[in-house]
């Protein structure tokens, strides 16, 4: 994994998210195909996660502009 964005994830995970060794994150990312994300990267993200004592978990919902607010909604309300 680049530097920069193994970088950029611990960025994202201890600094914006807040996040501690031993508390638990939710990956929710588009299905394999869906064209919008780049491959691999929620499961960088959980590497990281893993790395920094998080307990990661990924999810995959189908991705349209549309149901992105109710898959958020869903994710959150079930958490």
């Amino acid at each position: 994994m680049q530097p920069d964005l193994r970088t950029g994830i611990e960025n994202m995970l201890l600094r914006c998210g807040g996040l501690r060794p031993g508390q638990s994150v939710l990956i929710v990312t588009e299905v394999e195909d869906g064209g919008y994300y780049g491959a691999g990267l929620a499961e960088a993200v959980a590497e990281v996660a893993g790395a920094l004592g998080l307990a990661a978990t990924i999810r995959r919902e189908p991705f349209t502009a549309r149901a992105a607010p109710a898959v958020r909604w869903r994710t959150i309300s079930s958490s």
